[in-house]
């Protein structure tokens, strides 16, 4: 029983220490990636090949850039509402955003931008304009994981 606890302790500790290192990264690492591109041409359309900085290479049209503000965007505009990648006129554009949405919220929605219909994306956190749609938060998965792992050890423990 002893060394079952002492094993439950050294998980809880993991789990503590990978939440707070997650926490302290996401809150420093504010980048985002930056591009365009009209159709079939370049590397920022849909589906996008790339989910960290060390996979871009030079000239692909792509780069990582800080973000002061945290909120990243994708604008994708095309001919008609659908906004379909395979539409010849479909652009996508991935950037930093000075700020983020009046609500304060991750994401996406139709809007008019200089009279043309776009379907933009606001997210917050390190290079998370990559995703095709809204991303879920690393975070959020971890204090659930964790929380629930909490409940079964303390559980173990008091039986």
């Amino acid at each position: 029983m002893m060394y079952y606890r002492i094993f439950c302790y050294k998980i809880y500790f993991v789990l503590i220490s990978v939440i707070t290192l997650a926490s302290v990264t996401q809150g420093v690492s504010k980048r985002c990636f930056s591009c365009r591109s009209r159709g079939e041409l370049g590397s920022c359309k849909d589906k996008f090949k790339f989910t960290n900085a060390s996979q871009i290479e030079e000239g692909q049209g792509v780069e990582v850039i800080p973000c002061a503000s945290g909120w990243c965007g994708k604008v994708t505009e095309g001919s008609s509402s659908t906004f379909k990648n395979e539409e010849y006129d479909t652009a996508t554009h991935r950037m930093c955003l000075q700020r983020g949405p009046s609500d304060d919220e991750e994401h996406c929605a139709e809007t008019m931008v200089s009279r043309n219909k776009v379907f933009m994306c606001f997210c917050r956190g390190d290079l998370c304009n990559s995703a095709d749609s809204h991303h879920s938060s690393l975070s959020i998965i971890l204090v659930v994981t964790s929380a629930f792992l909490m409940y079964v050890l303390n559980g173990s423990l008091h039986s």
